[in-house]
């Protein structure tokens, strides 16, 4: 009885792990900062290669009465012929106008390319699996598991593009040069025609690198022991620019006590922390800033102070899951400094911690003292109107 060709066999597990390696042996072969420089992440390799997969054992049935030898040769053309569309396809991506159409084939073609190599170098040793036919028309098929190849890392490469955009243009407000360098240079080989803040990211990308080659510069000379606060400030403030918090850190401390005390300081410690991912160090920082600015007399300088370290706290306290404190570091940044922003921040906290009628009063008072905000405030309450039945203490406008 001829088994089904859906019945799990344990070859296809050996066919998977070789997959995984084909990924891995062609990034190595084929990259740039270790990743194949026309897919830019590990994650749209791997989608593009398991993508290509069932077409490529598709076609290699094609192949099955072939000699081993012969099997091996095609493959080992098949690894060449990928090589050669990799450095087109990288090509593409510095001529002035490139083709997202013309690098997701390319993508595509690379992947197929590779996994029947793999497929066929498989065959030569063992039996292959035989791939599902989805249709009577052999045609049909082919067709249907070429735009599975085609059409899933597309759709998946244009969703990663778009985050990274947006961790891009992030890294750019609160100049992350060095960070927003890397990320751009991902955005530009996942798709080289965006654009970032209006401008190409081309554009931005050769900006961000001439910005990051200065500050390491300015970073390469010597700093006395002794330097003074004002100099000291100047090479904290780059070596966080270039995310070097370590070092900055290091610098930092003999600020954050005696006699050379500077409170802002304690600030720009929660800050580091905060990008090293130590969020009890980053809320121990914060905490510090505040109680210091507490005990000051009232000043422009405090509001902005205070804002600011309450705002830390609040970022720390939610990642450390610390819910109270969270709401009480929201409440006073809005005491403080009440502004559109303050209040959808504190609107989205307590809707994350399922207090509607207080999300909405916020979310509310942001959209009047902003109307910019309009469209975040509504998503608030939207989502609050199929969360917990909270349409029912959302307030009617």
């Amino acid at each position: 009885m001829t088994p089904s060709p859906f019945t799990f066999r344990p070859v296809w597990l050996v066919h998977f792990g070789m997959t995984i390696g084909a990924v891995v042996i062609s990034s190595m072969l084929l990259a740039s900062d270790g990743v194949v420089q026309v897919f830019g992440r590990w994650d749209v390799v791997g989608c593009a290669f398991l993508a290509a997969l069932p077409l490529a054992l598709w076609v290699a049935q094609s192949f099955c009465e072939l000699a081993r030898w012969q099997k091996l040769v095609i493959a080992l053309g098949g690894i060449v012929t990928a090589m050669a569309i990799a450095v087109f396809a990288a090509s593409i991506t510095q001529l002035p106008d490139q083709s997202v159409v013309t690098l997701t084939v390319c993508r595509a073609s690379i992947a197929i390319v590779v996994m029947l190599s793999v497929v066929l170098m498989g065959a030569a040793v063992m039996t292959p699996p035989r791939s599902p036919v989805l249709v009577k028309q052999a045609w049909l098929s082919a067709a249907m598991l070429g735009v599975l190849a085609l059409l899933v890392p597309a759709a998946y490469v244009d969703a990663v593009a778009d985050g990274i955009r947006i961790d891009l243009e992030r890294s750019l407000e609160t100049r992350r040069f060095a960070l927003a360098n890397q990320q751009a240079s991902q955005f530009a080989q996942l798709n080289p025609g965006g654009t970032v803040h209006q401008k190409s990211v081309r554009m931005v990308q050769q900006e961000l690198s001439a910005i990051v080659a200065k500050l390491k510069a300015d970073v390469r000379r010597p700093i006395a022991a002794e330097a003074s606060v004002a100099a000291l400030g100047s090479r904290i403030t780059v070596l966080m620019h270039l995310d070097r918090n370590q070092e900055a850190l290091r610098l930092l401390e003999p600020l954050t006590h005696g006699e050379r005390f500077e409170p802002i300081s304690l600030d720009y410690k929660g800050l580091c922390y905060q990008r090293l991912q130590q969020m009890s160090a980053s809320l121990e920082a914060y905490q510090a800033a505040v109680a210091y600015w507490e005990s000051q007399p009232a000043s422009d300088t405090k509001q902005s102070s205070l804002a600011s370290a309450w705002k830390g706290i609040g970022f720390a306290a939610r990642r450390l899951d610390q819910r109270t404190l969270e709401e009480q570091a929201y409440r006073e940044l809005v005491e403080v400094a009440p502004s559109a922003e303050n209040h959808l921040l504190l609107a989205q906290c307590y809707r994350e911690h399922q207090k509607t009628r207080l999300a909405a009063e916020h979310s509310t008072m942001a959209m009047q003292l902003n109307p910019a905000l309009q469209s975040q405030s509504e998503s608030i309450l939207s989502s609050m109107s199929m969360d917990h039945f909270g349409c029912l203490q959302i307030p009617r406008r």
